[in-house]
């Protein structure tokens, strides 16, 4: 995913400075060490050098909720994040001899790569990139907002101890300090089990009562998640255990549509829901312990 995020950078600066950067010739992602002003003489105008320096967690927003997906019934994993480094620097392949000073020229490149972040706030694939490139992405990854940091205030503490890295040949260079950050999608989602029927059994032996006139409690568990007739889920739907004598349990669906009724006895029961803003459907027969996965209640 890091190559989709270097992608972005790319199709972003040549969005936004095309009469700098008009082409993917212009920006480039190899170290600039010794070997780079040979590189921009071979491109007519300006290159900018847009190096990553590093990639570290961002602890910040490390979390481990998960999202249950009404319609594939599968836990949708939180996404890592973690807070990409770059270092960019501009190159001019203009030379003295034409009257045009290169310094000033990168200067003005860098001025306006910075202020294009600036301005921009964060990065968005879906705002940048064309849909051809959008297939390839993952819907989570596509839908993402990635904040963006230009000019950290405490800099980068390494920077020269970076430049002494690229070489004798090649002095130290100004630069755009960015940090984006960028979410690490999981590739594949967790698919639950049915819900669990809760069994808590006393031991007869540990309370000294003989075997033979103990008795056990099982404490049962219904649950499943409310729909719309478009299977998107349905909060605050009021979801009623029946049984023949009458109500057993009431309780409303949660944000994403699911709903547990617990403290259950073995038996028939009629499961009814309704919403103010959906018809009520006919009330559903379950056999508790359920025979399968999570009940389905269809608002249609």
């Amino acid at each position: 995913m890091i190559e989709a995020l270097d992608d972005l950078l790319r199709v972003f600066l040549e969005t936004k400075l095309p009469t700098f950067l008009p082409s993917d010739d212009h920006v480039r992602f190899e170290p600039p060490n010794h070997t780079f002003p040979p590189l921009v003489g071979h491109v007519d105008g300006h290159v900018a050098s847009v190096y990553m320096l590093d990639v570290r967690e961002n602890r910040r927003l490390r979390t481990n909720e998960r999202r249950l997906d009404p319609v594939t019934q599968t836990w949708r994993l939180p996404p890592h994040r973690v807070d990409c480094h770059y270092l960019i620097t501009a190159w001019s392949g203009a030379t003295a001899a034409s009257g045009i000073d290169p310094t000033i020229e990168e200067h003005k490149l860098l001025s306006r790569i910075a202020k294009a972040f600036l301005d921009e706030g964060s990065l968005s694939f879906v705002r940048t990139l064309p849909a051809a490139k959008l297939a390839a992405l993952p819907a989570q990854l596509i839908e993402s907002e990635l904040p963006l940091t230009v000019g950290p205030g405490e800099g980068f503490a390494k920077l020269a101890e970076f430049w002494g890295t690229m070489g004798a040949k090649q002095p130290w260079r100004p630069g755009v300090y960015l940090v984006v950050t960028l979410p690490l999608i999981a590739t594949t989602d967790l698919v639950p089990g049915p819900p669990v029927d809760t069994i808590f059994i006393e031991s007869a032996a540990a309370i000294g009562i003989a075997a033979a006139t103990a008795s056990f409690e099982r404490d049962l568990v219904v649950g499943g998640v409310v729909v719309d007739a478009a299977n998107q889920p349905v909060a605050g739907a009021l979801v009623d255990l029946l049984s023949a004598i009458g109500v057993r349990a009431a309780v409303h669906s949660n944000d994403d549509g699911e709903f547990a009724l617990p403290g259950l006895q073995p038996g028939l029961y009629r499961l009814r829901c309704s919403h103010p803003d959906h018809p009520t459907p006919i009330p559903q027969a379950v056999t508790v312990p359920l025979a399968s996965g999570p009940v389905r209640l269809v608002l249609s």
